[in-house]
């Protein structure tokens, strides 16, 4: 599918090439409709541990029963199932909560000395008030 197709992704992602989908219809033991696959995308975000562009490869099984949520009824009375919004939501699953670059792989911008945790401690003045007290 194309990525032009996926606005809440493109929000917060840049999604590189076509989000390749293989997908599986049938019913389960119950009548109830469900899909079965796989998917994959790769995509690039800004980093937000030292704010350079990070690259992810990102796959997912899939295998759901259908929600009401993606079923509508068309004019005809026809059951419809949105299938880009369910393929949409499964990607936004699959991207990481904070798009990061994997631990220690990148270095936060700033002054390396603070970072590495170094130079003065900010809450020294308060050991000194507390002393103060006694």
């Amino acid at each position: 599918m194309p990525a032009t197709q996926f606005i809440r992704i493109t929000s917060a992602f840049s999604l590189v090439g076509a989000v390749n989908v293989t997908l599986e219809f049938a019913l389960n033991d119950r009548g109830q409709p469900v899909i079965c696959g796989e998917l994959h995308l790769r995509a690039t975000a800004q980093c937000q541990r030292c704010l350079e562009t990070a690259h992810f490869e990102l796959n997912s099984v899939l295998a759901h029963e259908v929600e009401d949520e993606y079923r509508t009824k068309s004019d005809t009375g026809n059951t419809l199932f949105d299938l880009a919004a369910f393929i949409e939501d499964e990607c936004i699953l699959t991207f990481p909560i904070s798009a990061m670059h994997p631990a220690g792989a990148c270095i936060p911008p700033g002054d390396p000395a603070l970072i590495a945790g170094g130079g003065p401690n900010p809450f020294d003045v308060l050991t000194s008030l507390r002393q103060n007290e006694r």
